[in-house]
């Protein structure tokens, strides 16, 4: 029996990505994926296309920021997300090699949580300016713990100079 706690939503805030195969057609069936396998899509950013981040691959990713509501545990939503990337053909060799898909989770309402295989926020989300063009698109007010700096500051403040812009398919 599940407790009321756990049936409350949640937002969240995912980030997909590839950069190996049909790039787009990744996202659109990670979007709809997890739209049927996490919660209802609450608002979607415009498709970004960018260097690759900490590699030295010559394949730009494409990127997108959605939103959603979850009644899903963060693990259970990783899960969901790993499952999407496999089905799709997400291959794990090295960190941050060429992938036909990646999901990750940025940020979940009311979530801070470390442990070895998941953290949320992301780790690096500060980091990327690839995850926060997106992400600020569609949440420039969101507050990004630990120091609640906005989506919208914390884009303007990324030292990350890759370039990133908006892909017009």
């Amino acid at each position: 029996m599940r407790n009321e706690a756990h049936l409350s939503s949640k937002r969240v805030f995912l980030l997909l990505g590839g950069n190996l195969g049909n790039r787009l057609a990744a996202l659109k069936y990670a979007t709809s994926q997890l739209a049927t396998k996490v919660g209802p899509l609450v608002s979607v950013s415009d498709v970004f296309e960018s260097q690759p981040w900490g590699s030295s691959s010559q394949c730009w990713f494409l990127n997108q920021a959605i939103e959603l509501t979850t009644s899903l545990t963060p693990q259970e939503v990783l899960a969901q997300a790993l499952a999407i990337e496999q089905a799709w053909g997400r291959t794990r060799s090295t960190p941050n090699a060429d992938r036909t898909l990646d999901i990750d989770i940025l940020w979940m309402e009311g979530v801070v949580l470390k442990e070895p295989d998941l953290q949320i926020p992301h780790p690096r989300l500060l980091e990327r300016r690839f995850a926060l063009a997106p992400l600020a698109q569609i949440a420039p007010d969101l507050a990004i713990p630990p120091s609640m700096i906005t989506a919208r500051q914390a884009l303007i403040d990324c030292v990350d100079l890759l370039q990133v812009h908006s892909f017009n398919a």
